[in-house]
């Protein structure tokens, strides 16, 4: 083949697919991939507006430029004004910018991110907002055809007008490109926009992940059928993980369309024109390796593909410090929500499951100390994540309030997450009748009678969440035990505590 002429086609109907740029944009829109500058005086905030679809995931940096002594902080908000994540410093001290990192958004529509100072600080910012994690590590401009290797010699590659164009012909023929400096990367979001311009009588588009030769990768295929398949290729013995699969979000025939792939330990996240697709869970690649283009043919003689990719963009995750960053704020959504936003966010692994569900439970005593009532007949976890919603009612002013047990033996040895009327909170381990506590705290607008408790238990810390806001860590005993509800009364005092949708996710 001499030749192939092809027509760049700009495409706006792809939300958050442009080249990463920097400019002070107007109105206060955020577009993915690009840079906006603000200023914000003692006491001020900006405001900045998007609009995103159900299921992406994005990741935003705020950081102090030139002037001033800020110290930003970033909260992100939907339209009803309700937050969903918020930072300050990501890790201090190493990293003092506010970043929010992959997050899923809950429901299509227009979201804001505020940006204000810490303290009354003030001056100049930079904000980006990019899909999957906040680094880019690779913005491929697709300039020179010699920085890429292809898997075989019928395999045709060019560049031409900052665009990257493969071609490929036979039966069932499968090529892949790679860059021969590429970034090496474990966790990462790769997007790419993609136009076939020929494919006679079918054809079949992807990426690799994780690849470490031509014989040891990852692939995701997308098809001219409007399906999609990922396999796994090890040492030439081809593994079907997700056989070919339909989604509504894949219009058959379809030519031009955005593909992205997201890999978090071992969980896989599938992107089609920015809508979720799919999720899959696979650790036998465990090492970091090189993302590329693929490109395929169909069964029928005389098969072509001729496939042009643009916009090949890749993101990371923020490398800290600590091995385990802990967010500041984590929103209260239904169970399915936030595990998935756990898991994008290396927060708990990919394989965790939900082993427990429980949509009401009700607890009342009118003696003081603790009253539990065990859920999940008997189901034990030592790392977990529990979550319920719950609200009181207590006849009196004496301190009383709810909590949740966890990695319970008996009756008597237990920890305990509370918070009572008064906005008193904690993290106690019971052993007989003796209580040790490693977490205490006041929260002056914890009055209200409704409340949600979030308890994150990766090993021998565990983290507590109030109302979606961090409130500290406590250290306790990494052992297997039970879950349960309670009710606390710390003087004689009637109280009722109603609780909804308790769940725990577990892993080993």
């Amino acid at each position: 083949m001499d030749a192939i002429k092809f027509v760049i086609i700009i495409s706006t109907i792809f939300l958050l697919s442009a080249i990463p740029t920097t400019s002070r944009a107007q109105e206060n829109i955020l577009e993915s991939f690009r840079t906006v500058e603000g200023q914000i005086a003692a006491g001020q905030s900006d405001v900045w507006i998007f609009e995103a679809r159900e299921g992406i995931v994005v990741s935003f940096q705020a950081q102090a430029a030139r002037s001033g002594n800020l110290d930003p902080i970033i909260v992100l908000s939907d339209d009803a004004g309700r937050t969903l994540a918020r930072n300050d410093d990501y890790d201090f001290p190493s990293i003092q910018d506010a970043v929010l990192q992959a997050v899923t958004i809950p429901r299509t529509g227009t979201y804001t991110v505020t940006i204000s100072g810490f303290d009354d600080t003030a001056g100049e910012y930079n904000l980006t907002m990019l899909n999957g994690f906040p680094e880019i590590v690779e913005q491929e401009l697709f300039n020179d055809v010699t920085e890429w290797e292809t898997s075989s010699d019928s395999l045709f590659a060019m560049t031409e007008a900052g665009a990257f164009v493969m071609a490929i012909s036979g039966v069932q023929q499968n090529g892949i490109a790679i860059k021969k400096e590429t970034e090496i990367v474990h966790d990462f979001y790769a997007q790419v926009n993609v136009e076939v311009t020929a494919g006679r009588p079918g054809w079949v588009v992807g990426m690799t992940a994780r690849q470490q030769d031509n014989a040891q990768y990852y692939q995701l295929k997308i098809n001219d059928s409007g399906l999609w398949q990922f396999v796994i290729r090890d040492q030439n013995d081809e593994r079907i993980i997700r056989d070919w699969a339909s989604h509504p979000a894949i219009v058959p025939g379809q030519a031009q369309f955005t593909l992205a792939l997201m890999m978090r330990g071992a969980g896989i996240d599938i992107f089609y024109n920015n809508l979720f697709i799919g999720h899959i869970v696979d650790n036998t690649l465990r090492d970091a390796g090189s993302v590329g283009l693929s490109i395929g043919t169909g069964t029928a003689i005389g098969s072509e593909t001729v496939v042009q990719f643009d916009n090949f963009i890749i993101t990371t995750p923020i490398q800290t410090d600590n091995t385990e960053h802990i967010p500041d704020f984590i929103a209260p959504a239904n169970p399915n929500q936030m595990v998935q936003n756990l898991r994008r966010q290396g927060i708990v692994p990919a394989d965790s499951v939900i082993i427990l569900t429980v949509p009401e439970s009700f607890i009342e005593s009118i003696n003081p100390g603790v009253r539990e009532i065990p859920l999940g007949n008997g189901v034990t976890a030592s790392k977990f994540v529990m979550a319920t919603d719950f609200s009181w009612r207590i006849s009196g002013d004496s301190p009383a309030g709810c909590g949740l047990i966890f990695r319970a033996i008996d009756d008597t040895d237990f920890s305990l997450a509370y918070l009572d009327q008064t906005g008193t909170y904690g993290i106690s381990r019971r052993h007989d009748e003796a209580f040790s506590s490693d977490l205490f705290g006041q929260l002056p607008t914890a009055q209200t009678s409704s409340h949600h408790l979030l308890v994150i238990a990766t090993g021998s810390v565990v983290h507590y969440y109030i109302d979606g806001q961090f409130v500290g860590s406590a250290n306790d005993e990494l052992v297997e035990g039970t879950v349960g509800n309670a009710v606390i009364n710390f003087e004689s005092v009637s109280t009722s505590c109603q609780f909804a949708d308790t769940w725990v996710l577990r892993w080993d």
